[in-house]
């Protein structure tokens, strides 16, 4: 498939560090992870221009993240402008389990750790008291907001992939460096780590009394993986 740079369309909690971090230890992919957050607009025209520039042969790939909360951006229009640009391939990246995500997004908030790298927390330090309401509100801004990002990006040329099956499925990344054009057989690493390993159950302080409500709502299957 034809070289071009991309971006990584994502929300929060998704795994998207380390799949970034992944395609970074590819020597044809530069991959600059959050790039536009917090940008004005002035930076961001000109950091736009060095992205959309179109990558010869020889020339290393670039990417970055666009993360969901940068469509109702106010300081920047790049979401727009990846948009209206023909020049991107779209991985759209997405967490299945969004529990898992709210639960990690909710740990990182307490830890002020956002990536698996260097010294992490005990599990003690770790646990956490989930509000049923705050959970589905989140869950359901999100769900909302990956429909929305397929939907908006659908003229686009797109690979879609989940977190989990990422890591389930070992082609997966073979078939992410074939869609951006790049050598496949090179073998991705990161030094990041999976983050919140633990059951759900060890992580949620009142998770019984969570977990009766939650199986109550149509996300209940969340509960179970």
């Amino acid at each position: 498939m034809q070289k071009s740079n991309f971006v990584l369309v994502a929300h929060a909690r998704s795994g998207s560090h380390m799949i970034n971090s992944l395609l970074n230890s590819h020597p044809s992919i530069e991959s600059g992870g959050e790039k536009f957050n917090g940008i004005n607009q002035e930076d961001c025209d000109l950091l736009f221009r060095r992205y959309a520039a179109i990558p010869d042969e020889t020339d290393t790939i670039l990417g970055f993240k666009l993360a969901y909360q940068l469509r109702s951006n106010r300081k920047n229009d790049i979401w727009k402008k990846v948009l209206n640009s023909n020049q991107f391939k779209v991985i759209i990246w997405y967490r299945t389990n969004l529990l898992r995500a709210y639960v990690s997004h909710e740990i990182a908030i307490k830890t002020e750790k956002w990536m698996g790298k260097g010294e992490q927390p005990e599990l003690n330090d770790k646990k956490i008291l989930i509000d049923m309401d705050q959970c589905i509100k989140w869950i359901n801004k999100t769900s909302f907001q990956h429909a929305i990002s397929q939907y908006e990006f659908r003229h686009h040329l797109c690979f879609n992939v989940s977190y989990e099956n990422f890591l389930f499925d070992k082609n997966k990344a073979v078939e992410i460096l074939d869609f951006l054009g790049v050598d496949s057989s090179v073998e991705l690493s990161t030094d990041l780590k999976r983050q919140n390993p633990e059951p759900l159950d060890q992580l949620i302080i009142n998770y019984d009394e969570f977990a009766a409500s939650f199986e109550k709502t149509k996300w209940a299957p969340f509960l179970e993986t």
